[in-house]
């Protein structure tokens, strides 16, 4: 579980920040400037939640490549969460370094 508390922390901080630059920019042009906001927190996001990803792939011994079967609609994301959420680590040390609950 310790997996998605990443990925949470990120979601709750993105809408914080959604939140109140919603409630205060006001460009008078119907939100377009909460748009172009929206975009650089949404990136910012998706590094960070890319970066956690990488992190847990290579504490099941793969690479962070390995993300990428996510692009394979539907079986990718079910197939990446079951590897990445709910199996448990490699045991012992790795190409990317000593196993982290040792």
């Amino acid at each position: 579980m310790k997996f998605f508390i990443p990925y949470l922390a990120i979601l709750i901080v993105l809408t914080i920040i959604e939140i109140t630059a919603g409630l205060t920019i006001d460009d008078g042009m119907g939100g377009g400037g909460i748009g172009i906001l929206s975009s650089i927190f949404s990136l910012i996001g998706i590094w960070f939640s890319l970066a956690a990803g990488a992190k847990r792939c290579h504490d099941r011994g793969r690479s962070g490549w390995f993300q990428a079967i996510m692009l394979i609609p539907i079986i990718g994301g079910i197939w990446l969460l079951i590897e990445l959420g709910f199996l448990k680590g490699a045991e012992g040390e790795n190409r990317f370094g000593p196993d982290p609950l040792a």
